[in-house]
């Protein structure tokens, strides 16, 4: 199958669209600054196990993962629109 612009049905713009996590890295308290309303995510370990899932709605901005241990992780945030992956490291 071959797929060019002429064939483009439909799309949303999700380039209005953006997600920070910060400060990376971090003592495990993140702040998400974000343009979506709501957010699901779920954070890994570098070895896929899922250490926490939740929600961020529109008024809420932080993570707080001062009780996992130092190393890098993975946060998949999930939109109605897109999926977006952010690797950070707790200290």
């Amino acid at each position: 199958i071959n797929i060019n612009g002429d064939n483009i049905i439909s799309t949303k713009n999700i380039e209005n669209y953006s997600l920070r996590l910060y400060p990376n890295p971090s003592n495990g308290s993140f702040s998400v600054l974000s343009t979506f309303n709501n957010l699901d995510y779920e954070i890994f370990d570098l070895m896929g196990k899922s250490i926490k899932k939740g929600k961020l709605l529109k008024n809420e901005k932080t993570i707080n993962l001062a009780a996992e241990k130092p190393g890098i992780y993975l946060a998949v945030f999930k939109s109605s629109y897109t999926t977006i992956t952010k690797k950070f490291t707790i200290y």
